[in-house]
């Protein structure tokens, strides 16, 4: 195929001018586009499709309708477009080298799939690789373009690269539908929920990652009380949590259950459990849980082999065909089977790509630019997904002319910053009755509450902020202020964690240039990240900003991350110094102590190096033997506020946390130079506040990192036995 190698991209606006000029000339020569005496051209594009094993047959059924559907759309024609497909299982043990294979072969002109998130991050990444080592070349940088792959940090790492396209927006979305359905179907003020979910362990867990990451978000924005955050590591964990799961009184009936199956295995092996318990306590019908399911239960499989007398209400959400497109029923009368999940968004990227090629044919655009021209189209609206509908479609595009599409799955929307990624999809409702997916309705996600576009998803900041309580009255005897020491560790280590060691030196530089003495100031963590291998484009550098400059200083770090242990923390807080210890917290009652944590964080325990954590109970007891006259601790980990929550009753100490005891905090400043997120959304926000005002008062602190910080709720703990944040300012702990 002969796509033109011009670097230059003709923006849709003008495709109305190109049209009026292209049918000047037209008029004016002795060529007939479509003189039926001449025999047809038709343009062969190489399309490889990765899919999952077990949907390539059903799929492949959707394909070759769409390549009816296409052929007899040109029909007349003299210029076709013919899709070659080469399907391909995403999960095949070679995968990852047919993967750097298709990258690099320019006889390959595009991509569709793959369709889960952790595939299909491997795939734009080796894309990108072949890009970088031949930025010049036209046809390395084919689009990709994934029906499913939802994943939200999958969706944010690539949403700069303009060769990267998602039909579907990230699967926040489905869980903020989920959520509010709850809401609204719960008896108030006793609206509870329980989460269950993959843990980390799991291997399919980043496609269904956002129920963990934004759960306990989504829920406190919305009034629901969580009962419970449950990460389950196998099917044979799954089954011993659903015994947790309240089953037994009118709790039951209280409590919704959010379930996440990492596999179908885990579906069919939940519901089997939880029926077996129902049967064995002999419950009552109102008392059976309602559990809401993330789209992977929507399956042949599950419909197929779920208890067909199960006593479980199941319902949820999943992609669908828009139904102003009449798809879902045409799909219907021409396979005689309903769709199950995502086959309107592979019908429409393949839709996609045929009419991107044929606008290719007729202009100087690359096949991927005439993607972007494409889906930006505002000359007119066209219908996109059947027959008559197609040649229309295929006929302007000859014509430079770039219609608003609105194929199966909905209007093809796409953002305004990069254009690669979908701005509204469609979910159906459903409930699950008589070994059937029921519809009972359809959601846009332009009636969601708190987005507006998958560029807004983790820009998220809250509407439920905590008042603090001004009382003029809540005053306490400290003595007066000596000296002042600090704690800083970065408790996760590795390239892909280098946010937190960054942050971690970033905080370093703050406390030294505010007056702290070297000495004055513990630092820990694994200094492995300025001379790692993977730091080719940045040797000896460690920012949190491209621009911003080098942070890194070895002879800061006092200790390795894994040389020293939790025992040592309580050591080094409490002033026990030893001749491994040499450098410890010698503070007095009259000393103030400010501690800086940096780390990944889970239920109950912060990250502390490879496979070790600090639990909660652990770290309280190191604390309330901690000499100091007040304290601060800032908590720059997922679910922080559980540690909060455990030390309220300690004297002098307050606690700033980045998320609540129910959520995660989230990255922050992806970098394309070096490929890792360079900090942290909460710590970010937090040095910034501090360095603009060192005076600011914790009140306010509080206040403006809640009203700032994206995705989670920012806490403040024990400020009843601390004293009034309205006058204690930062400054307590910058000299």
């Amino acid at each position: 195929m002969n796509h033109k190698t011009n670097h230059s991209f003709i923006p849709s606006s003008i495709c109305c001018i190109l049209a009026a000029l292209s049918m000047v000339i037209s008029a004016c020569s002795d060529h007939d586009d479509h003189d039926e005496t001449k025999s047809p051209v038709t343009h062969v594009c190489r399309v490889a499709v990765l899919l999952e094993g077990d949907d390539i047959p059903w799929w492949k059924k959707t394909a070759e309708w769409a390549l009816e559907n296409m052929a007899d759309a040109q029909q007349g024609l003299n210029d076709r477009v013919q899709l070659q497909l080469e399907f391909k299982d995403q999960d095949a043990p070679d995968i990852d080298e047919y993967m750097r294979k298709i990258a690099s072969d320019t006889t390959i002109h595009a991509i569709i799939g793959p369709c889960s998130s952790p595939n299909a991050r491997k795939m734009a990444t080796y894309l990108s690789e072949a890009i970088e080592q031949n930025p010049l070349s036209v046809a390395l940088r084919k689009p990709m373009i994934s029906p499913t792959a939802t994943s939200v940090e999958y969706q944010r790492m690539f949403s700069g690269k303009d060769y990267v396209w998602n039909m579907a927006e990230c699967d926040i979305y489905q869980l903020e539908i989920i959520v509010s359905t709850i809401a609204r179907q719960s008896l108030e003020p006793l609206r509870t929920v329980t989460l269950l979910a993959p843990s980390e362990a799991n291997s399919l867990v980043e496609d269904h990652s956002v129920y963990a990451d934004w759960f306990g978000f989504i829920a406190e924005e919305y009034g629901l009380n969580i009962q419970g955050i449950l990460h389950y590591d196998n099917t044979d964990e799954l089954r011993e949590m659903a015994h947790s799961l309240p089953t037994e009184d009118i709790s039951a009936l209280l409590n919704s259950i959010v379930f996440v199956p990492g596999t179908i295995e885990d579906a069919l092996a939940f519901d089997d459990e939880l029926n077996k318990m129902l049967e064995a306590e002999e419950t009552r019908d109102y008392y059976y849980p309602r559990v809401y399911c993330s789209d992977i239960f929507v399956s042949p499989t599950v419909a197929d082999n779920l208890n067909p007398n199960s006593k479980l209400s199941y319902e949820g959400v999943n992609l669908c065909a828009w139904p102003e497109s009449g798809f879902y029923q045409a799909y219907h009368q021409h396979f005689n089977v309903d769709m199950m999940n995502g086959e309107a968004q592979f019908y429409d990227a393949l839709c996609l790509v045929a009419y991107a090629d044929m606008l290719s044919q007729h202009s100087e655009l690359s096949l991927n630019q005439a993607v972007r021209a494409v889906v930006d189209g505002d000359n007119g609206t066209a219908r996109g997904c059947f027959t008559e509908d197609m040649r229309q479609i295929f006929s302007k595009l000859q014509q430079f002319i770039c219609p608003a599409i609105n194929g199966a799955s909905g209007p093809w929307k796409f953002d305004p910053k990069y254009h690669t990624n979908r701005l509204q999809s469609t979910f159906r409702h459903w409930r699950f009755f008589q070994g059937k997916f029921v519809t009972i309705g359809y959601i846009t996600s332009e009636k969601t509450s708190y987005s507006t576009s998958s560029q807004d998803i983790w820009k998220w900041t809250p509407s439920i902020i905590d008042n603090i309580d001004d009382d003029d009255d809540i005053e306490y005897d400290y003595p007066p202020l000596s000296d002042r020491w600090a704690l800083i560790v970065a408790g996760s280590t590795g390239w892909m964690n280098y946010r937190f060691q960054a942050d971690a030196f970033a905080m370093y530089q703050i406390l030294r240039n505010n007056g702290y003495d070297d000495d004055h100031i513990v630092f820990i963590a694994n200094d492995d990240l300025a001379n790692n291998p993977n730091n080719t484009n940045d040797p000896g550098a460690i920012r949190i900003s491209e621009l911003g400059e080098n942070l890194y200083n070895s002879t800061a770090i006092d200790y390795q991350l894994d040389e020293v242990s939790q025992d040592d923390i309580g050591d080094i807080l409490q002033g026990n110094a030893s001749e491994r210890l040499r450098h410890v917290i010698n503070a007095s009652p009259n000393d103030n102590i400010y501690i800086f944590w940096s780390s990944h964080g889970s239920p109950g325990k912060l990250d502390f190096g490879d496979q070790r954590s600090m639990r909660y109970s652990t770290m309280k007891e190191i604390l309330a033997n901690t000499p100091h006259r007040k304290m601060l601790v800032c908590l720059e980990a997922c679910y922080a506020g559980g540690l909060g929550e455990q030390c309220k009753g300690l004297p002098g100490t307050l606690f700033l946390t980045a998320a609540s005891p129910y959520e995660e905090s989230h990255a922050a400043g992806w970098s394309d130079l070096i490929g890792v997120y360079l900090t942290n959304c909460f710590t970010d926000a937090f040095q910034e506040a501090i360095l603009l005002n060192p005076y600011i008062s914790l009140r306010d602190l509080y206040y403006s990192l809640a009203r700032s910080v994206a995705g989670s709720h920012v806490k403040i703990y024990n400020q009843e036995n601390y004293g009034n944040i309205y006058y204690e300012t930062m400054q307590e702990y910058l000299k």
